[in-house]
């Protein structure tokens, strides 16, 4: 195989200026020392003396020229004839870039240790700090390395050996494996974002706040429970006299009433949701529910939920309306210290959350009267504020892409595509 690269870089690209430039480059990129490669004029025209421009060890400016010949056989004027061409390259160089300190030159003929000391040495007498020389030989090396695999391939039309697909594979597999997964990922976070633009204009029908536990609790371990969600709506911050609107979503232990609606002696939970503003404390129109509280809890939540029958949205808001709202979570002390995870999900969007690992907890009320009245127990269970980082205090789209929680269907379009073992036939 060496021997197939060295026959191949002495004629096949002969006369194809632009592909020996564009190999010269990509052997250069092989080189991490160089880095912002930038082509000249590769299909042809003036190019001052230098075929390509890069950034050496990031702060030195390096310029890169290609001496190819046609049908080389390494005679004598082969040779002059590149020495002449390194020579007059290195000359139209300085004097474009008088500071220049790096040159890189390349061509398809082999020189010896001497011929290249003698080039270096040249160079250095005119101001070079450093001179690559990259002769046929050093450009078989790095093209016959797996490194240089795929450029081989791509210009000299080589394919891989067996023991060179091995070799490739097992240098460059796992980050071939990284660089799809990657792109699948990007492109999937793409689409799922132009998926939530397009669902942002929908009515706002139903919000929900949850708190997931550490673990299973029973009523006796948690004999008391209080969760709150005060949504400052930035939307319509100013609809009610220029006063900041709240969405308050709470769930607790009911005081009787399920027992009293339902005729049975269960303990419940209600669930209240209501409206209220910095300076108006009452609740006003509270919606309540009244739920069965299991014996083991792993999480606490409320729900607003409009009825699918009825046109009108939540406050007559978009699901986009959430945008820039002001999060506020609150908890009593002995359910905030097991508390996992926040979740707020609006029509089927995962618009907010925190985990464990980046909550905190203070002593802090929550403001707004709420619909009923505590127990004398019940206050001194303190209420507790769970905050998320500080850069999440808020719901922000155009940082965050909210998640949908399961794909839409498509709606079979045909009976015949029914007649199948999962659906069965419809006759």
């Amino acid at each position: 195989m060496p021997h197939l690269t060295d026959e191949r870089l002495r004629t096949w690209l002969d006369t194809n200026q632009l592909a020996r430039e564009r190999m010269c480059l990509a052997v250069l990129a092989l080189d991490r020392r160089f880095t912002t490669l930038t082509p000249r004029q590769p299909r042809g025209g003036p190019d001052g003396g230098r075929d390509m421009d890069a950034a050496f060890e990031l702060c030195s400016r390096a310029f890169g020229a290609v001496g190819f010949l046609n049908s080389v056989a390494d005679s004598p004027p082969n040779k002059a004839a590149i020495k002449a061409k390194f020579r007059n390259d290195l000359a139209s160089a300085k004097r474009a870039d008088p500071g220049l300190s790096i040159f890189v030159f390349f061509t398809n003929v082999s020189l010896t240790v001497g011929e290249r000391s003698e080039l270096i040495a040249h160079a250095v007498a005119n101001g070079i700090a450093l001179a690559e020389i990259y002769d046929r030989e050093r450009l078989r090396i790095a093209l016959d390395s797996p490194e240089g695999f795929g450029f081989r391939f791509q210009y000299l039309d080589i394919p891989l050996s067996k023991a060179e697909q091995a070799s490739f594979f097992s240098r460059w597999g796992s980050d071939l494996e990284s660089i799809i997964t990657k792109r699948a990922s990007a492109l999937d976070a793409r689409l799922s974002r132009l998926e939530f633009i397009q669902e942002q204009s929908r009515p706002l029908t139903s919000i929900y706040f949850g708190m997931k536990l550490s673990r299973g609790f029973s009523r006796e371990e948690l004999p008391h429970v209080r969760a709150l969600l005060s949504l400052q709506l930035s939307a319509i911050a100013r609809a009610v006299g220029g006063r900041p609107t709240i969405l308050n979503l709470i769930v607790a232990n009911d005081r009787g009433e399920r027992a009293a609606e339902h005729h049975l002696g269960e303990p419940g939970l209600v669930r209240y949701a209501w409206i209220s503003h910095d300076d108006i404390s009452n609740p006003r129109s509270p919606q309540r529910d009244l739920y069965y509280r299991p014996e083991v809890e792993n999480s606490i939540s409320a729900t607003l939920r409009v009825s699918p029958f009825t046109h009108t949205p939540i406050l007559n808001l978009k699901l986009g309306d959430l945008d820039n709202s002001l999060v506020r979570v609150y908890a009593n002390a002995h359910l905030a210290a097991h508390v996992k995870q926040v979740t707020i999900i609006a029509n089927e969007y995962i618009v907010w959350q925190a985990f464990r690992s980046e909550l905190s907890v203070e002593q802090s009320d929550p403001g707004p009267r709420l619909p009923f009245d505590l127990t004398e127990d019940e206050k001194q269970d303190d209420w507790m504020q769970i905050k998320g980082r500080f850069d999440t205090g808020w719901m922000d789209f155009a940082r965050f892409t909210p998640r949908r929680l399961m794909a839409a269907e498509q709606i079979v379009a045909w009976e015949s595509e029914r007649q199948s073992p999962q659906h069965g036939s419809l006759g």
